[in-house]
């Protein structure tokens, strides 16, 4: 009697809602919104994603063109990853996925007060590795999800001091599966 099981291929997209800090020179919480994209083979994730995010500097910052952005300047953080990981639990109602991968943060500078910043910006690669718990809300092939997504990340590359930056977020989705016959 042949059946139907889920494909080995998945797609998965979600709106997010994060929060994180830096401890390098951004002003703490950071308050945003993303997307996420999921790609899945089998119970292998590839997670894609982009956030959006406000602050403002705690110290003075130093940018990559060797100018100088004083402290409080305002600044959007952009987040941006490629993250591989592996659902170790896949069941019906959750799915937990630690997860490494690779980041950037592009940092655009501008304030009313300091107008002579708003063309400047900033781009930082981080290595980075999290936690991805999602909340399965139907079926077993195509589900929404909430998914709550920790993730640390640490540059420590060039000529800069080693940071590290924690993103948390909540993310509200869906995840797909086709289907092929077993016979």
């Amino acid at each position: 009697q042949p059946y139907l099981v889920g494909s080995d291929w998945g797609f998965g997209m979600g709106f997010n809602l994060c929060s994180g800090f830096s401890t390098g020179s951004l002003a703490q919480p950071i308050i945003g919104f993303g997307l996420d994209f999921d790609i899945a083979y089998k119970r292998l994730f590839m997670f894609l994603g982009y956030h959006v995010m406000a602050a403002n500097t705690r110290i003075d910052q130093h940018l990559s063109d060797g100018g100088l952005c004083p402290k409080g300047t305002y600044v959007d953080w952009m987040p941006m990853y490629a993250d591989l990981g592996y659902a170790v639990v896949d069941n019906h109602s959750i799915r937990i996925t630690p997860f490494v991968g690779i980041g950037g943060i592009m940092e655009m500078y501008g304030t009313q007060k300091h107008p002579e910043y708003e063309e400047l910006e900033k781009n930082v690669f981080l290595y980075q590795g999290g936690l991805s718990f999602d909340i399965k809300t139907y079926g077993r092939l195509q589900d929404g999800f909430i998914r709550i997504r920790y993730c640390c990340g640490a540059n420590g590359l060039g000529k800069e001091k080693v940071s590290m930056t924690h993103l948390f977020s909540v993310v509200a989705g869906g995840f797909s599966r086709g289907t092929k016959r077993v016979y």
